[in-house]
């Protein structure tokens, strides 16, 4: 949790400082294969690997613990969060051993893995590969447990009903639209944000199709969509963190409530 927040937080600095400096620079401060290429690669799209990947553990571990209600060993955990990281820090390496960033179509953004070699090519696949099944994983076991919660939540519902106790059933009901919500909102972010980059680069490696300058802004605006609902994603489907933030923030609002009357 701690490690997706810190890559959350990083990604958006940066993207905010990179904005930045491109409104004052223009979009040559980022130029093709130079070294503010090969750095918006890594803060980019590393951080949001990274992150993505710690949001896929996140989700089996609720749904095994939550759900089949089995307690996984911590070191499995571990293993497979150490997994992540190196595969992470692997790619991020390689990209810049190879200074394989290159800027995009529509000099948004720069990507990696697009020379026009079999290596690129092979890691590029792999990396591809990498995503989606990161998203699978994250649609997937949430909408299992969106799946999970939705049954329980339709036996208590009935014996509510059964008890004729009105306003359970009120409950219930508003309980089970806020899950269909949310796992609309999981499937909707992750298709929205690999499936359209996924597609174009399929068309490129067999049909040799190169992306034009709005469908390469369209899709640099869908990669950006995934750092921006997984805050919403953590805090929906994890009742404890969900808890823990209405705490922290029921805390700071009265605190700044004294300040304010304080002052006044």
């Amino acid at each position: 949790m701690i490690v997706a927040t810190s890559a959350d937080l990083c990604w958006a600095s940066y993207m905010v400082i990179a904005c930045a400096l491109k409104l004052y620079f223009g979009p040559d401060f980022i130029s093709p294969e130079s070294l503010s290429c090969q750095i918006y690669v890594l803060f980019n799209t590393g951080n949001l690997r990274l992150s993505n990947g710690c949001v896929a553990i996140l989700a089996i571990m609720r749904y095994m613990l939550g759900c089949r209600k089995k307690e996984v060993k911590n070191r499995v955990w571990y293993c497979l969060f150490m997994l992540h990281v190196s595969i992470c820090i692997g790619l991020s390496t390689v990209t810049f051993v190879r200074w394989d960033g290159r800027r995009t179509s529509s000099g948004i953004i720069c990507l990696q893995f697009f020379r026009a070699d079999d290596t690129s090519i092979n890691l590029m696949i792999f990396h591809t590969f990498y995503y989606l099944l990161l998203c699978g994983l994250v649609v997937t076991f949430y909408f299992l447990i969106c799946k999970h919660w939705y049954i329980h939540l339709g036996k208590l519902k009935k014996s509510a009903i059964m008890n004729n106790e009105i306003q359970s059933v009120k409950v219930f009901n508003i309980q089970q639209r806020k899950l269909i919500v949310q796992g609309s909102v999981v499937i909707l972010s992750d298709s929205i944000t690999f499936i359209p980059s996924t597609v174009t680069y399929v068309m490129k490696l067999f049909f040799g199709y190169h992306r034009p300058p709005i469908v390469d802004a369209f899709i640099v605006w869908s990669l950006a969509t995934l750092p921006i609902v997984n805050p919403l994603i953590t805090l929906w489907l994890q009742p404890e963190v969900n808890a823990e933030f209405c705490s922290y923030y029921f805390s700071i609002s009265e605190k700044l409530r004294k300040l304010i009357r304080y002052i006044y």
